[in-house]
Protein backbone atom coordinates (compact mmCIF):
# COMPACT_ATOMS: atom_id res chain seq x y z
CA UNK A 1 0.00 0.00 0.00
CA UNK A 2 1.27 2.92 -0.90
CA UNK A 3 2.35 5.76 1.54
CA UNK A 4 -0.29 8.57 2.41
CA UNK A 5 0.60 12.18 0.70
CA UNK A 6 1.45 14.46 3.36
CA UNK A 7 -0.97 17.22 3.90
CA UNK A 8 0.91 20.69 3.98
CA UNK A 9 -0.83 23.88 5.40
CA UNK A 10 0.71 27.20 4.29
CA UNK A 11 -0.66 30.86 5.97
CA UNK A 12 -0.92 33.17 3.30
CA UNK A 13 -1.04 36.40 5.39
CA UNK A 14 -1.93 39.09 2.61
CA UNK A 15 -4.42 37.24 0.72
CA UNK A 16 -7.82 38.79 1.02
CA UNK A 17 -9.85 36.45 -0.88
CA UNK A 18 -11.17 36.11 -4.40
CA UNK A 19 -11.61 39.29 -6.58
CA UNK A 20 -14.91 38.87 -9.37
CA UNK A 21 -13.73 42.37 -10.94
CA UNK A 22 -14.05 41.88 -15.04
CA UNK A 23 -11.00 43.21 -15.99
CA UNK A 24 -8.09 41.11 -15.47
CA UNK A 25 -5.63 44.45 -14.98
CA UNK A 26 -7.72 45.66 -12.61
CA UNK A 27 -7.17 42.47 -10.17
CA UNK A 28 -4.96 43.41 -7.37
CA UNK A 29 -1.63 41.34 -6.96
CA UNK A 30 -3.54 40.15 -3.19
CA UNK A 31 -6.21 38.73 -4.85
CA UNK A 32 -6.83 35.30 -6.65
CA UNK A 33 -8.96 33.95 -9.84
CA UNK A 34 -9.20 30.19 -10.74
CA UNK A 35 -5.90 29.46 -11.98
CA UNK A 36 -2.98 26.66 -11.50
CA UNK A 37 0.34 26.70 -10.80
CA UNK A 38 0.91 29.86 -9.32
CA UNK A 39 4.12 31.34 -7.42
CA UNK A 40 3.92 32.57 -4.04
CA UNK A 41 6.37 34.69 -2.35
CA UNK A 42 6.95 34.86 1.35
CA UNK A 43 4.09 37.00 1.89
CA UNK A 44 1.37 34.92 0.19
CA UNK A 45 1.48 37.48 -2.97
CA UNK A 46 0.82 36.25 -5.99
CA UNK A 47 3.36 36.75 -8.81
CA UNK A 48 1.18 37.47 -12.02
CA UNK A 49 1.57 39.44 -15.15
CA UNK A 50 -0.47 43.10 -15.39
CA UNK A 51 -1.96 41.70 -18.71
CA UNK A 52 -1.98 44.47 -21.81
CA UNK A 53 -3.35 48.05 -22.86
CA UNK A 54 -4.41 48.97 -26.47
CA UNK A 55 -1.77 52.05 -27.35
CA UNK A 56 -3.43 52.54 -30.62
CA UNK A 57 -4.20 51.87 -34.11
CA UNK A 58 -2.24 51.57 -37.01
CA UNK A 59 -2.81 50.84 -40.87
CA UNK A 60 -0.09 48.62 -41.91
CA UNK A 61 2.40 45.95 -40.89
CA UNK A 62 4.52 47.73 -38.70
CA UNK A 63 7.91 47.65 -39.32
CA UNK A 64 9.77 49.10 -36.87
CA UNK A 65 9.04 50.34 -33.62
CA UNK A 66 11.77 52.63 -31.54
CA UNK A 67 11.80 54.37 -28.59
CA UNK A 68 14.22 57.93 -27.68
CA UNK A 69 13.16 58.92 -24.27
CA UNK A 70 16.34 58.90 -22.44
CA UNK A 71 17.78 60.58 -25.41
CA UNK A 72 18.81 64.17 -24.48
CA UNK A 73 17.47 67.23 -26.82
CA UNK A 74 14.28 65.85 -27.31
CA UNK A 75 10.41 67.19 -26.73
CA UNK A 76 9.15 69.19 -23.52
CA UNK A 77 11.27 67.54 -21.44
CA UNK A 78 9.63 64.49 -20.23
CA UNK A 79 11.26 62.89 -23.71
CA UNK A 80 8.37 60.26 -23.67
CA UNK A 81 8.85 59.64 -27.15
CA UNK A 82 8.24 56.95 -29.42
CA UNK A 83 8.37 55.86 -33.51
CA UNK A 84 6.25 53.88 -35.03
CA UNK A 85 6.81 52.67 -38.27
CA UNK A 86 3.94 51.16 -40.09
CA UNK A 87 3.31 50.37 -43.53
CA UNK A 88 3.81 53.71 -45.34
CA UNK A 89 3.30 56.15 -42.48
CA UNK A 90 5.50 57.37 -39.49
CA UNK A 91 4.03 58.01 -36.66
CA UNK A 92 5.75 60.45 -33.63
CA UNK A 93 4.09 59.02 -30.39
CA UNK A 94 3.75 61.11 -27.11
CA UNK A 95 3.35 58.97 -23.96
CA UNK A 96 3.23 55.56 -24.99
CA UNK A 97 0.29 54.29 -23.42
CA UNK A 98 -3.42 54.21 -23.17
CA UNK A 99 -3.00 58.06 -22.83
CA UNK A 100 -0.70 58.29 -26.26
CA UNK A 101 -0.66 61.87 -28.23
CA UNK A 102 0.44 61.39 -31.92
CA UNK A 103 2.96 64.51 -32.22
CA UNK A 104 3.20 64.02 -35.86
CA UNK A 105 2.83 61.76 -38.90
CA UNK A 106 5.28 61.47 -41.88
CA UNK A 107 5.61 59.02 -45.49
CA UNK A 108 8.21 56.46 -45.32
CA UNK A 109 8.71 53.26 -47.76
CA UNK A 110 6.74 50.14 -46.32
CA UNK A 111 9.87 48.71 -45.06
CA UNK A 112 12.38 48.03 -42.36
CA UNK A 113 14.05 50.34 -40.75
CA UNK A 114 16.81 51.44 -38.50
CA UNK A 115 17.15 54.35 -36.12
CA UNK A 116 19.91 56.01 -33.67
CA UNK A 117 19.14 58.73 -31.45
CA UNK A 118 22.24 61.59 -31.33
CA UNK A 119 22.81 63.71 -27.56
CA UNK A 120 21.68 66.83 -29.53
CA UNK A 121 18.57 65.86 -30.42
CA UNK A 122 18.81 64.12 -33.99
CA UNK A 123 17.23 60.89 -34.85
CA UNK A 124 19.08 59.09 -37.58
CA UNK A 125 16.45 57.00 -40.03
CA UNK A 126 17.68 54.50 -42.61
CA UNK A 127 15.87 51.53 -44.08
CA UNK A 128 16.23 47.94 -46.24
CA UNK A 129 15.62 50.13 -49.28
CA UNK A 130 19.07 52.03 -48.86
CA UNK A 131 19.50 55.07 -50.64
CA UNK A 132 20.87 58.60 -48.42
CA UNK A 133 19.28 58.01 -44.47
CA UNK A 134 16.93 60.75 -43.27
CA UNK A 135 16.63 63.02 -39.81
CA UNK A 136 14.04 63.68 -37.30
CA UNK A 137 15.09 66.79 -35.83
CA UNK A 138 12.63 69.28 -33.69
CA UNK A 139 13.31 72.98 -34.80
CA UNK A 140 11.23 75.12 -32.02
CA UNK A 141 8.20 73.36 -31.67
CA UNK A 142 8.45 72.07 -35.09
CA UNK A 143 9.22 68.38 -35.66
CA UNK A 144 10.99 67.96 -39.33
CA UNK A 145 11.94 64.47 -40.78
CA UNK A 146 14.36 64.96 -44.19
CA UNK A 147 17.51 63.69 -45.95
CA UNK A 148 20.61 63.43 -43.21
CA UNK A 149 22.11 65.37 -46.20
CA UNK A 150 23.48 68.35 -45.67
CA UNK A 151 24.32 70.03 -49.03
CA UNK A 152 26.51 72.93 -50.10
CA UNK A 153 25.34 76.20 -51.79
CA UNK A 154 24.46 75.28 -55.69
CA UNK A 155 24.54 78.95 -56.64
CA UNK A 156 28.31 81.11 -56.77
CA UNK A 157 27.99 84.27 -54.47
CA UNK A 158 28.29 87.56 -56.74
CA UNK A 159 30.34 90.12 -55.09
CA UNK A 160 30.50 93.94 -55.83
CA UNK A 161 32.22 97.33 -54.22
CA UNK A 162 30.09 98.22 -50.83
CA UNK A 163 30.83 101.22 -48.74
CA UNK A 164 33.52 103.05 -47.87
CA UNK A 165 36.12 100.64 -46.33
CA UNK A 166 39.46 98.88 -45.87
CA UNK A 167 39.41 96.77 -48.37
CA UNK A 168 41.90 97.27 -51.80
CA UNK A 169 43.45 94.76 -54.01
CA UNK A 170 40.96 91.69 -55.95
CA UNK A 171 38.58 90.11 -53.78
CA UNK A 172 36.11 87.40 -54.16
CA UNK A 173 33.88 84.73 -51.71
CA UNK A 174 32.16 82.05 -51.29
CA UNK A 175 29.85 81.02 -48.83
CA UNK A 176 28.46 77.81 -47.03
CA UNK A 177 25.29 76.03 -44.90
CA UNK A 178 24.84 75.77 -41.19
CA UNK A 179 22.73 73.79 -39.29
CA UNK A 180 21.46 74.01 -36.37
CA UNK A 181 23.47 71.56 -34.58
CA UNK A 182 27.16 73.28 -35.97
CA UNK A 183 27.58 70.91 -39.09
CA UNK A 184 28.88 73.13 -41.99
CA UNK A 185 28.13 72.32 -45.58
CA UNK A 186 30.71 72.50 -48.47
CA UNK A 187 31.25 75.53 -50.09
CA UNK A 188 29.29 77.36 -53.01
CA UNK A 189 32.17 77.72 -56.17
CA UNK A 190 33.96 80.91 -56.49
CA UNK A 191 33.01 84.23 -57.09
CA UNK A 192 33.48 86.60 -59.62
CA UNK A 193 36.67 89.05 -58.72
CA UNK A 194 36.16 92.29 -58.10
CA UNK A 195 38.64 95.17 -57.25
CA UNK A 196 38.39 97.28 -53.98
CA UNK A 197 39.95 100.80 -53.39
CA UNK A 198 39.29 101.33 -50.04
CA UNK A 199 36.08 99.76 -49.59
CA UNK A 200 33.66 96.92 -47.69
CA UNK A 201 32.59 94.00 -50.30
CA UNK A 202 29.22 93.59 -50.78
CA UNK A 203 28.42 89.19 -50.92
CA UNK A 204 25.43 88.18 -52.46
CA UNK A 205 23.60 84.86 -50.97
CA UNK A 206 20.76 82.40 -51.42
CA UNK A 207 18.97 81.20 -48.93
CA UNK A 208 19.59 77.18 -48.11
CA UNK A 209 15.71 75.26 -48.37
CA UNK A 210 17.36 72.71 -45.55
CA UNK A 211 14.90 74.02 -42.66
CA UNK A 212 17.99 72.73 -40.07
CA UNK A 213 20.24 75.43 -41.36
CA UNK A 214 20.09 78.41 -39.54
CA UNK A 215 23.28 80.28 -40.74
CA UNK A 216 24.97 81.11 -43.86
CA UNK A 217 29.25 81.21 -43.68
CA UNK A 218 31.00 84.08 -45.64
CA UNK A 219 35.00 83.14 -46.60
CA UNK A 220 36.64 85.83 -48.50
CA UNK A 221 39.79 85.41 -50.68
CA UNK A 222 42.18 88.53 -50.29
CA UNK A 223 45.05 89.79 -52.23
CA UNK A 224 47.61 87.33 -53.20
CA UNK A 225 46.04 84.58 -50.99
CA UNK A 226 45.67 81.46 -51.82
CA UNK A 227 42.87 80.25 -48.96
CA UNK A 228 39.40 81.68 -48.30
CA UNK A 229 39.45 82.14 -44.65
CA UNK A 230 36.37 82.57 -42.41
CA UNK A 231 35.01 86.83 -42.06
CA UNK A 232 31.82 85.83 -40.44
CA UNK A 233 27.98 84.69 -40.40
CA UNK A 234 24.70 85.71 -41.08
CA UNK A 235 21.03 84.34 -41.10
CA UNK A 236 20.10 82.01 -43.26
CA UNK A 237 18.32 84.36 -45.83
CA UNK A 238 19.08 85.74 -49.50
CA UNK A 239 20.55 88.83 -48.66
CA UNK A 240 23.92 91.10 -49.26
CA UNK A 241 25.78 90.76 -46.91
CA UNK A 242 28.14 93.92 -46.20
CA UNK A 243 31.80 91.96 -44.79
CA UNK A 244 33.99 94.90 -43.07
CA UNK A 245 37.51 93.67 -42.90
CA UNK A 246 41.35 94.30 -43.16
CA UNK A 247 43.87 92.12 -44.91
CA UNK A 248 44.97 90.86 -41.86
CA UNK A 249 41.43 89.85 -40.09
CA UNK A 250 41.08 87.73 -43.50
CA UNK A 251 43.99 85.87 -42.82
CA UNK A 252 43.39 85.05 -39.20
CA UNK A 253 40.18 83.57 -40.18
CA UNK A 254 39.65 79.94 -40.18
CA UNK A 255 40.16 78.30 -43.89
CA UNK A 256 37.39 76.75 -45.51
CA UNK A 257 37.15 73.08 -45.73
CA UNK A 258 36.46 71.22 -48.86
CA UNK A 259 35.65 67.98 -46.81
CA UNK A 260 32.42 68.26 -45.56
CA UNK A 261 30.34 65.96 -47.84
CA UNK A 262 26.92 65.77 -47.56
CA UNK A 263 25.92 61.73 -45.33
CA UNK A 264 25.97 58.65 -48.43
CA UNK A 265 23.92 56.19 -48.99
CA UNK A 266 23.08 53.09 -46.82
CA UNK A 267 21.05 50.63 -45.09
CA UNK A 268 22.12 50.46 -42.26
CA UNK A 269 23.69 53.05 -39.38
CA UNK A 270 25.09 53.22 -35.58
CA UNK A 271 26.76 55.79 -33.29
CA UNK A 272 30.30 54.74 -32.52
CA UNK A 273 33.10 57.27 -30.61
CA UNK A 274 30.65 60.21 -31.60
CA UNK A 275 30.49 59.18 -35.16
CA UNK A 276 27.84 58.43 -37.15
CA UNK A 277 28.55 55.47 -39.03
CA UNK A 278 27.00 54.22 -42.22
CA UNK A 279 26.67 50.78 -44.14
CA UNK A 280 24.79 49.00 -46.55
CA UNK A 281 25.46 50.58 -49.75
CA UNK A 282 23.77 48.82 -52.67
CA UNK A 283 27.00 49.67 -54.67
CA UNK A 284 29.56 49.26 -52.12
CA UNK A 285 27.87 46.37 -49.82
CA UNK A 286 31.16 46.10 -47.63
CA UNK A 287 32.27 49.82 -47.22
CA UNK A 288 31.58 51.85 -44.19
CA UNK A 289 31.79 55.40 -43.75
CA UNK A 290 32.27 57.62 -40.83
CA UNK A 291 31.22 61.32 -39.95
CA UNK A 292 33.37 63.71 -38.87
CA UNK A 293 33.82 63.59 -35.14
CA UNK A 294 31.06 65.20 -33.17
CA UNK A 295 29.20 66.31 -36.84
CA UNK A 296 26.69 64.11 -38.13
CA UNK A 297 25.96 65.76 -41.15
CA UNK A 298 30.19 66.40 -42.47
CA UNK A 299 31.78 63.21 -43.88
CA UNK A 300 34.83 62.92 -45.86
CA UNK A 301 33.84 60.29 -48.20
CA UNK A 302 37.50 60.02 -50.41
CA UNK A 303 39.27 59.60 -47.26
CA UNK A 304 37.02 58.66 -44.14
CA UNK A 305 35.61 55.03 -44.70
CA UNK A 306 37.02 51.75 -44.30
CA UNK A 307 36.21 48.58 -46.71
CA UNK A 308 36.00 45.43 -44.79
CA UNK A 309 37.68 43.09 -46.40
CA UNK A 310 37.09 43.77 -49.79
CA UNK A 311 36.04 41.13 -52.65
CA UNK A 312 35.13 38.41 -50.29
CA UNK A 313 31.54 38.15 -51.42
CA UNK A 314 29.89 39.32 -47.83
CA UNK A 315 28.17 42.65 -47.64
CA UNK A 316 27.53 44.18 -44.85
CA UNK A 317 24.84 43.13 -42.73
CA UNK A 318 24.38 45.43 -39.52
CA UNK A 319 26.31 46.64 -35.96
CA UNK A 320 26.32 45.32 -32.44
CA UNK A 321 28.34 46.01 -29.38
CA UNK A 322 30.12 43.76 -27.25
CA UNK A 323 31.31 45.10 -24.13
CA UNK A 324 31.27 48.64 -25.50
CA UNK A 325 33.21 47.55 -29.03
CA UNK A 326 31.65 48.35 -31.84
CA UNK A 327 31.13 44.38 -33.98
CA UNK A 328 30.76 44.74 -37.87
CA UNK A 329 28.64 41.68 -38.56
CA UNK A 330 29.01 40.44 -42.19
CA UNK A 331 26.96 37.69 -43.76
CA UNK A 332 29.66 35.19 -42.58
CA UNK A 333 32.25 37.36 -40.27
CA UNK A 334 32.67 39.52 -37.57
CA UNK A 335 34.88 42.57 -37.38
CA UNK A 336 35.79 45.08 -34.47
CA UNK A 337 35.87 48.77 -35.62
CA UNK A 338 38.72 50.81 -33.53
CA UNK A 339 40.20 54.67 -33.75
CA UNK A 340 39.07 57.60 -31.57
CA UNK A 341 38.17 59.57 -34.39
CA UNK A 342 37.17 59.67 -38.28
CA UNK A 343 40.76 60.04 -39.84
CA UNK A 344 41.75 56.50 -37.68
CA UNK A 345 38.59 54.88 -38.26
CA UNK A 346 39.32 51.05 -39.12
CA UNK A 347 38.08 47.89 -38.90
CA UNK A 348 40.17 44.27 -37.98
CA UNK A 349 39.08 40.60 -38.41
CA UNK A 350 37.57 39.59 -35.45
CA UNK A 351 35.91 36.15 -35.99
CA UNK A 352 35.52 34.59 -39.58
CA UNK A 353 34.04 31.69 -38.94
CA UNK A 354 30.54 33.24 -37.73
CA UNK A 355 28.20 36.36 -39.53
CA UNK A 356 24.61 37.31 -39.25
CA UNK A 357 21.83 37.14 -41.04
CA UNK A 358 20.39 40.44 -41.01
CA UNK A 359 20.24 43.81 -38.96
CA UNK A 360 17.63 42.91 -37.10
CA UNK A 361 18.64 39.80 -36.28
CA UNK A 362 22.01 41.46 -34.25
CA UNK A 363 21.28 42.49 -30.89
CA UNK A 364 22.96 42.16 -27.17
CA UNK A 365 22.31 41.69 -23.45
CA UNK A 366 24.52 42.56 -20.62
CA UNK A 367 27.10 43.73 -22.80
CA UNK A 368 27.35 40.87 -24.54
CA UNK A 369 26.68 39.99 -28.32
CA UNK A 370 23.84 38.26 -29.58
CA UNK A 371 23.01 37.19 -33.35
CA UNK A 372 21.00 34.91 -35.17
CA UNK A 373 23.58 32.99 -38.00
CA UNK A 374 22.88 30.92 -40.80
CA UNK A 375 23.06 27.58 -38.34
CA UNK A 376 21.73 29.11 -34.96
CA UNK A 377 21.73 31.47 -32.24
CA UNK A 378 25.05 32.89 -30.92
CA UNK A 379 26.20 34.60 -28.19
CA UNK A 380 29.66 36.09 -27.90
CA UNK A 381 30.82 36.66 -24.89
CA UNK A 382 34.46 38.17 -26.30
CA UNK A 383 35.98 34.93 -27.10
CA UNK A 384 34.41 31.97 -29.00
CA UNK A 385 30.40 32.24 -29.74
CA UNK A 386 28.56 30.08 -27.90
CA UNK A 387 25.53 28.53 -30.00
CA UNK A 388 22.28 28.64 -27.38
CA UNK A 389 20.00 26.98 -29.83
CA UNK A 390 21.09 23.40 -29.56
CA UNK A 391 17.71 22.16 -28.40
CA UNK A 392 15.80 23.94 -31.23
CA UNK A 393 18.48 23.27 -33.17
CA UNK A 394 16.47 20.54 -36.23
CA UNK A 395 13.92 23.48 -35.77
CA UNK A 396 16.09 26.59 -36.59
CA UNK A 397 18.03 24.48 -39.43
CA UNK A 398 14.83 23.55 -41.20
CA UNK A 399 13.31 26.87 -41.10
CA UNK A 400 12.17 27.94 -45.02
CA UNK A 401 14.28 31.09 -45.51
CA UNK A 402 11.54 32.47 -47.57
CA UNK A 403 9.37 32.93 -44.10
CA UNK A 404 11.87 35.14 -42.13
CA UNK A 405 10.59 38.45 -42.13
CA UNK A 406 12.95 40.25 -44.58
CA UNK A 407 15.94 38.89 -44.22
CA UNK A 408 17.59 39.78 -47.01
CA UNK A 409 19.48 37.32 -49.53
CA UNK A 410 22.84 36.41 -49.28
CA UNK A 411 23.22 38.39 -52.66
CA UNK A 412 22.08 41.15 -54.35
CA UNK A 413 22.50 42.17 -58.57
CA UNK A 414 24.09 45.14 -57.18
CA UNK A 415 26.40 43.22 -55.01
CA UNK A 416 27.02 41.48 -57.73
CA UNK A 417 27.92 44.08 -59.97
CA UNK A 418 30.08 45.76 -57.44
CA UNK A 419 32.11 42.55 -56.77
CA UNK A 420 32.69 41.45 -60.58
CA UNK A 421 34.10 44.97 -60.91
CA UNK A 422 36.28 44.26 -58.33
CA UNK A 423 37.41 40.88 -59.64
CA UNK A 424 38.52 42.51 -63.18
CA UNK A 425 40.65 45.20 -61.24
CA UNK A 426 42.36 42.66 -59.31
CA UNK A 427 42.83 40.04 -62.47
CA UNK A 428 43.96 43.74 -64.10
CA UNK A 429 46.64 44.55 -61.56
CA UNK A 430 48.09 41.17 -59.75
CA UNK A 431 51.36 42.90 -59.79
CA UNK A 432 50.24 45.18 -57.18
CA UNK A 433 49.11 44.94 -53.55
CA UNK A 434 46.39 47.05 -52.18
CA UNK A 435 45.22 48.10 -48.96
CA UNK A 436 42.60 45.63 -48.04
CA UNK A 437 42.47 43.16 -50.83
Amino acid sequence: MPASVPFLTFELKGWKGLNTLPDITEKDPHYLEDCANIDLDDQGIIAKRRGCRHVMNVSGRVNSIYPFQSVAGFGDGTNEKVLIFAGNVLSLIHQFDENNTVEKTFSVTNNLHYCVSTNNGACFVSNEDGGIPNMLIKIGSTWSFQTAALYGPSTASTVAVGTTGSGSGSYEAIYTYIDVLGNESNPSTSSNSVALIGSNLDVKVYASTDSTVNQIGIYILSPGGTDYNYVGTTSNTTQTYSASFTDVQILSGDTVSYANDPCPEGKYLCLYNDMLIVAGSLTKPDQIYCSNWMFHRQFTTATDFDRVTTADGQPVRGFGYLYGDLVVCKADSLFLAAGSENTSFHTRNYNPHYGALSYNSITGFRKRLAFYSEDGIYVDSGSIPEEISRVIRTTTRNLNPVSLFRAPSKQVSAHYTYYKKLMFAVRSNQGSDAEND
